[in-house]
């Protein structure tokens, strides 16, 4: 009978430690809940955190006067006689949990604990598996990335790589991005509708890029490849992300784009990336524009730090595979 007891009170710690580092936010009018991750944690597709916290399903409105419960990543600060397992198994309830710590704070060594250093921890959201979902799709919906799909099998001790419906997945979240929740100040009146610096990549008037205006305006109805990318692309600079990013990834796969159009729908699928805070395929995604356009130069002034860096991490990228995909020089001469 101790058992179930001691699951309650390693559940409850839990609890509350995540819940120190929430914040509530109470739903003004003409404010959505994507306007609302973007002021706390700095990306529109973050509202999963909020609708996945606050038990909210896909098709549920949120509603004006409403508190919503914004959660964030608390920290834990090793003490002495810790060890990465005990940690986990008092704050996330299984001490093979100890791997998602090891990620979650870049260790590469299990015993590398420093007293007084703080881990990264997550907040855990409880997700109720519906109709059509997979461990991918729910990855996509909390992760913006398919690839914690593994994640959330191990974190959940499936057998499988498939979950049933109506079933429990818990969902980790350890994001550096929801530390500062807590210090914000509440949300002011019309911060909604300004977008983040970082998210925004260079305005259209300074791109280098064939022009895409040149093309005739739309049509009602246009469903041509060049009216999908300019409607993405002004949907991508209203701050409408999510779709425009939805709409980019399908356009990746349409056969009948010209080189110049696919560049742009690559170059604004690796913004999206940045925007999201997925580094590593938005240096993909660059990796191809550039070896496209090896002569691409970004405006330092319109164009944010963070995708600055990842389009010249890129670079560095294919210049390391250049230089790695060179023959060794020939030996001339007659020898001994």
């Amino acid at each position: 009978m101790r058992a179930p007891l001691l699951t309650v009170v390693v559940l409850v710690a839990l609890a509350t430690r995540a819940q120190a580092a929430e914040v509530s936010h109470t739903l003004r009018e003409g404010e959505t809940l994507q306007q609302v991750a973007r002021y706390y944690y700095g990306a529109g597709w973050k509202s999963s955190y909020i609708t996945g916290r606050n038990g909210l399903s896909a098709d549920t409105e949120a509603k004006t006067g409403k508190s919503y419960v914004i959660p964030a990543s608390p920290t834990y600060k090793i003490r002495k006689g810790d060890s990465l397992a005990s940690i986990a198994k008092r704050e996330l309830g299984d001490k093979e949990r100890y791997r998602f710590i090891m990620a979650a704070n870049n260790i590469a060594d299990i015993n590398d604990l420093e007293v007084g250093r703080e881990l990264l921890m997550p907040f855990v959201i409880k997700h109720t598996v519906t109709a059509n979902e997979s461990l991918s799709s729910i990855s996509k919906l909390y992760f913006h990335s398919t690839k914690q799909a593994k994640l959330l099998q191990e974190y959940n001790a499936l057998t499988t790589s498939t979950a049933a419906l109506g079933a429990k997945i818990l969902v980790p979240i350890a994001d550096k991005e929801t530390l500062e929740t807590k210090k914000k100040s509440p949300m002011p009146k019309g911060a909604a509708v300004t977008a983040v610096a970082d998210e925004t990549p260079p305005e259209e008037a300074k791109s280098k890029d064939p022009p895409l205006a040149a093309v005739p305006a739309d049509e009602p109805g246009d469903k041509s490849p060049a009216a999908r990318i300019r409607r993405a692309i002004k949907q991508y600079h209203a701050g409408e992300f999510d779709q425009a990013c939805r709409d980019l990834e399908r356009l990746l796969g349409e056969p009948r784009l010209a080189r110049d159009d696919r560049l742009r729908v690559i170059e604004y699928c690796g913004y999206c990336a940045v925007a999201y805070g997925d580094m590593g395929p938005a240096r993909d995604y660059f990796r191809r524009w550039l070896e496209m356009r090896p002569d691409v130069q970004l405006d330092p002034v319109f164009t944010s730090p963070k995708i600055r860096t990842a389009v010249e991490e890129a670079r560095k990228d294919i210049q390391r595979a250049q230089a790695n995909a060179q023959p060794p020089p020939q030996v001339t001469g007659d020898g001994d």
